[in-house]
């Protein structure tokens, strides 16, 4: 489970939410502690020249996040997407990266959902599931775990 030891300007931000980051330290179970740093990024459409909407961006300060850390990265995202949702309440087109390997198994969705039950309406309408981390995995597999996901 994701600890938050240190929180940045999320909280103390003036201006509008793309602008907003957060500083958390997740300590996976028998690994180092690690920081990651979450924002809200824009989203440039370039036909148009507009912003058209916000991603959620995700960095590890050492690098690469190993494969096992995935989740705990993961359910971090869902807790800041939660927070801004509560926050702003009317953000539209929020991209929501998460990694496959959270996504195919059960016991992972399931703690995905309980940290975002508060939004759940609000996620239906605004937010987009971005399924990252697809390194060979077959069109078969990824079309189950889509469909399963459909419904969150």
């Amino acid at each position: 489970m994701p600890t938050a030891h240190a929180q940045t300007s999320r909280l103390t931000a003036n201006g509008p939410a793309a602008w907003r980051a957060s500083v958390v330290t997740l300590e996976p179970p028998k690994r180092d502690p690690f920081d990651l740093r979450l924002s809200l990024t824009p989203v440039w459409d370039l036909r148009s020249g507009l912003i058209n909407g916000s991603t959620i961006a995700r960095s590890e300060r050492s690098g690469e996040v190993a494969a096992a850390d995935l989740e705990e990265v993961d359910v971090a995202s869902f807790a800041y997407a939660a927070a801004i949702l509560e926050d702003e309440g009317d953000v539209e087109r929020l991209r929501l990266p998460v990694s496959f390997v959270t996504l195919a198994t059960q016991r992972a969705r399931e703690r995905l959902l309980r940290l975002t039950d508060s939004v759940r309406e609000t996620m239906r309408t605004a937010v987009v599931i971005e399924i990252c981390n697809l390194d060979a995995v077959p069109p078969s597999r990824l079309m189950e775990v889509a469909g399963l996901v459909r419904g969150l």
